[in-house]
């Protein structure tokens, strides 16, 4: 739990965040620090910028889903 954190499921469960946060563990918390470093200066840079790399990840993420998930014809699966 130190490690990766209680996640979302267990605060909203409890109705209360504790600690002030979403109790990210320690393996979170250093990417997180240089994603928010790193998108303050794309910002900065650009204000579309973050909207224009939300867009293609999420294109990304459906494309690789569309193409990974595969429908099973079998019921009972």
């Amino acid at each position: 739990m130190a490690a990766l954190g209680r996640g979302m499921l267990f605060i909203m469960v409890r109705g209360g965040g504790g600690g002030g946060g979403p109790g990210m563990g320690s393996l979170l918390t250093i990417p997180m620090i240089l994603a928010s470093l790193i998108s303050g200066y794309i910002y900065n840079f650009n204000s579309a910028y973050p909207w224009l790399l939300l867009t293609l990840g999420l294109a990304l993420c459906l494309i690789l889903t569309i193409t990974m998930v595969k429908e099973s014809k079998n019921p009972e699966l």
